[in-house]
């Protein structure tokens, strides 16, 4: 195995759930919160501000999935920090666990070489 395999098929169950229910809880604000924005009052915030909010939404939904499943363990670290400072314990939490996993697994590779 070289570093090129990391990829999500040969992730562990916990890291694939994971992924899964991030990624239905994202599509589910998405969904939910243009229904919202659509059907939004005039006084509040303009279409535009929802639509960056979502960008950088799905981005930073985007960048949690591609270190995990490339096994960045820096990265993860710096998005546990991320989700500490938005007061998401549980994902703190799982990412500081699969920061270590990433750390065990790359040590692995390069110890197997």
């Amino acid at each position: 195995m070289n570093k090129e395999d990391f990829c999500f098929s040969n992730l562990g169950w916990v890291r694939k759930v994971y992924l899964i229910l991030m990624w239905l809880l994202t599509l589910a604000i998405v969904v939910f919160g243009f229904s919202y924005a659509l059907s939004a009052k005039t006084d509040s915030p303009p279409l535009i501000a929802y639509i960056l909010f979502f960008v950088l939404f799905i981005g930073f939904s985007a960048w949690k999935h591609f270190t995990i499943v490339k096994r960045k363990s820096i990265q993860l670290g710096v998005i546990a920090v991320i989700d500490l400072f938005s007061v998401n314990i549980l994902s703190f939490i799982a990412l500081l666990i699969f920061a270590d996993v990433s750390k065990k697994e790359q040590v692995a590779l390069i110890a197997s070489k």
